[in-house]
This record gives structure tokens, sequence and C-alpha cells, in this order.
């Protein structure tokens, strides 16, 4: 079971129908494009940088971890999607072509990460062969680490919160104050206890730390939906599937830096600055 069936609700709020529907009539409107999660563009209107990709850093693995981004990529698609039925055989269709010749230094990442995990010399290759057993390792390891993560938010929203669900996975492409991006909300729930109440855009992150380009990104989906539906707050839920903990941090809390929109601001204008940034949104291939 998905994260979405798992928090779906019974009856329904009219009043919260009627907030969706305006804030579909806004930015959610039309029919919304995205090349990996680097770029987004709605209907024929000019592309623009996703969230992600203004607040990423190089070198920055964005979790406290040495693991490599396209495994955080396949984890975080397992967490949201319904990924139960997978079969042994389909794991590897989590990651893209292009990422075969990395699964044996994945596989010593993933080991060192998680000590469930043996690492390479400490498997016999004599009964494998070496690169198939690297991705069947490392492809277990990814569900594992997000069925327990998705168990996790789970636990939290019940225990910790009373809450309204609004909807998931919230595709937008915006532009607030100048400042154009796309990118996909995780959860956007109403809070009545547990925190301060109101309205909520929620983003999961499965890392050891929140790292400051987490509060940048929030800042940017709280402020996608305002013109239709007002102020909201932010959230982070940092889930470690490893240590089995989660931490939450929202906007509200004190540790919440108070120049994060202002730092993704200055981001998005030096991504947009960058010839070689402009040069891959015109050969993107959008149809």
């Amino acid at each position: 079971m998905g994260i979405e069936e798992q928090y779906a609700r019974e009856v329904r709020n009219p009043l919260i129908d009627s907030q969706i529907e305006q804030a579909q009539r806004g930015v959610h409107r039309g029919s919304i494009k995205d090349v990996r999660g680097s770029f987004y563009q709605r209907d024929d209107d000019e592309p623009v940088l996703s969230v992600n990709t203004i607040t990423a850093s190089p070198g920055d693995g964005s979790d406290g971890s040495d693991l490599p981004p396209e495994y955080r990529r396949a984890r975080g698609v397992v967490m949201h999607d319904d990924r139960d039925g997978l079969h042994s055989e389909d794991l590897g269709g989590l990651f893209r072509e292009e990422f075969d010749g990395h699964w044996l230094s994945t596989w010593r990442a993933v080991a060192e990460d998680d000590p469930t995990v043996s690492p390479p010399e400490e498997v016999d290759f004599d009964r494998f062969d070496r690169f198939e057993e690297a991705k069947r390792i490392v492809s277990l390891a990814a569900v594992d680490q997000a069925q327990n993560a998705s168990m996790l938010a789970s636990m939290w929203w019940t225990d910790v919160v009373d809450y309204t669900p609004l909807a998931n996975e919230m595709v937008f492409v915006t532009n607030v104050d100048g400042t154009r991006f796309g990118g996909q909300i995780d959860r956007l729930v109403r809070i009545d206890d547990g925190l301060p109440e109101g309205l909520y855009a929620a983003d999961y992150k499965l890392t050891h730390e929140i790292q400051n380009s987490h509060y940048q990104q929030v800042e940017a989906f709280r402020r996608a939906f305002w013109p239709d539906m007002g102020p909201i707050d932010g959230l982070i839920l940092r889930v470690d599937p490893i240590k089995r903990e989660v931490e939450s941090v929202s906007t509200h809390d004190e540790e919440w830096p108070d120049d994060a929109w202002d730092e993704f601001r200055v981001n998005a204008r030096e991504e947009y600055g960058r010839d070689l940034i402009r040069l891959r949104m015109r050969q993107s291939v959008w149809h």
C-alpha cells in the first residue's frame, strides 16, 4: 500500500474540495511535463527550473551520507509509490540505464550506510555473477529502506498530529515575485492539532540530517499555491530508515532559518544565469 492510500480518508470536506479546485485552476492547471525532475513545463509555456535543481550544490550529498543520487532517487520513488507488488526481477527498473556502471560502488556505499547489508568483499562471488548480485542487493536495499521509511512516516501522521489530507504529489509550475520554478509537493494537509493549526506543505526527506537546501525547497513549495489557498506553512519530515527515527521541523520552529526563501531566490537567479543551464533548457525535448 502506497502513502496516498495509507492516508486516504472516507469523509470529504466540501471546503477542502473547493480549495483544491481553486488551486488546480491556478498554478496546477494545464498539462505539466517534467524532465527527470530537472525542468518543468506547463502546456507550451517556457520551461522552468525545478526546485531541486535550483537548490542543488555541487558535491552535496543532500542527506549527510555518501549514497549516490541515483540510489536516493530510486529509494524516494519506492516510498512515494505503491511498490509492494514488485518482484525481484523488476527492481532493477528503479534505476536508469546509464547507472549500470555504478552497481558495485553503490553496493559498497549502501553497505557502509546500512549495517544489515554485507559489503562485496564479504560475499562469495563463486556462486554469483558480480554485476547481477550487485544489482539485486542494491535494489532490494532501496526497496527495504523505502518501505521502512513509509511505515515510520505513517506512524508519525497517526500518532503526532490530527490532520486532514488535501492532496499528495501535487505537481506545479509557478512564478512567485519574479522567481520561476516548478516541482512536486509531497503532501498538502490541514493540521488541526499537534502543530499550530493551519495548512502545510509537507516534504519527506530520507536523510540522516536536515540540510539548508531542504529548508529552501520547502519555502518554495509552500509559496506555490498561495495565490489560490492563502498562506501555507512548511513542514519537513526527516525519516531515517536506518536508525528508524522521524524528526519534524516546521516554519513555526526556532531552528527554521529566516532567510531560506531569500537564499532560494538568489540561487534561482544564479542558476538561470548559467550558460549550461540555458543550453540544456533549450535542448530539452518536451514533446
